[in-house]
């Protein structure tokens, strides 16, 4: 070892001259997903992903299941009790019946007719400006979902199931209340057909949280115009029509892009939606 490099007296000679400046520019490839997460290719990405969901919605139908049994049980009790308040009425007809549906959101609506809209509150004086005018654009979007109705179809799932929900998306090849590209939806989510993670026990906590509804193909198709069309119907979920046709003569047609149409059948297949929280 060289004994001078530990004398504290030896000097350093330096370079005067400045080192040249050296331009890198790093260039960040964006990965596919699938590549990202680390399967073979997308086909295979997907299979994963299908799995996963079908996996999760089976533990969660386990765990929420006896709870669901409830939430009808409750939901007949609900009814039963507007047909008791019809018959006990000394001018009640059997026509006034399939009027129970309609007596229950008019009870609903009662009680939700005096509930706020969602506003915005300036925290300072110089705030006001802007809130107003974000108040302004937050009640024509909210005008344009029909916010009243849709509340008052939401406290009707609270009052039957003690669960309201509503679900927010962008269609982003609609157009806001104020031309603006990309329309914002607000939409009454059944919660029947959520299924959250069992192991949490509020909905922030979940690891995911699925929505599994049946839906007309068209449906589908109209959702997801990119793949919808690869969609097939399921026996499970398909309404067969009831009627004099057997089932051996009901027609079929092919239709341009190869798929087979039967009719006198409703086609529908359970579309299943996950949010995965990604920490």
């Amino acid at each position: 070892m060289d004994e001078s490099a530990l004398d504290p007296t030896r000097e350093i000679i330096l370079d005067d001259e400045p080192a040249p400046e050296v331009d890198v520019k790093i260039k960040v490839e964006k990965q596919p997903i699938w590549k990202r997460d680390g399967h073979l290719d997308e086909a295979a990405y997907e299979d994963h992903m299908v799995r996963l969901v079908d996996d999760l919605l089976d533990e969660s139908e386990r765990a929420w299941k006896m709870t669901k049994q409830r939430w009808m049980h409750a939901d007949k009790r609900l009814e039963l009790d507007l047909i008791f308040d019809i018959l006990q009425s000394s001018s009640a007809i059997k026509s006034d019946l399939p009027l129970v549906p309609q007596a229950i959101e008019e009870k609903i609506a009662v009680q939700v007719e005096s509930l706020p809209r969602p506003s915005v509150v300036a925290r300072q004086e110089t705030q006001e400006q802007f809130v107003g005018a974000l108040n302004q654009f937050v009640g024509e979007e909210l005008d344009s979902n029909d916010f009243d109705i849709l509340m008052m179809k939401v406290a009707l799932d609270m009052a039957r199931f003690n669960l309201g929900i509503i679900k927010q998306s962008v269609d982003p090849y609609g157009t806001g209340p104020f031309g603006q590209k990309g329309k914002i939806l607000l939409k009454r989510v059944d919660p029947r057909h959520i299924y959250p993670d069992p192991l949490s026990s509020t909905f922030e906590g979940c690891r995911y949280l699925i929505e599994a509804r049946p839906m007309d193909l068209s449906d589908v198709r109209e959702l997801f115009p990119l793949r919808g069309q690869e969609v097939l119907p399921e026996s499970t979920y398909t309404l067969n029509r009831r009627g004099e046709t057997r089932a051996d003569e009901i027609e079929i047609s092919q239709g341009s892009n190869g798929s087979v149409h039967t009719i006198g059948e409703r086609q529908r297949a359970l579309v299943k939606e996950m949010w995965i929280r990604d920490d």
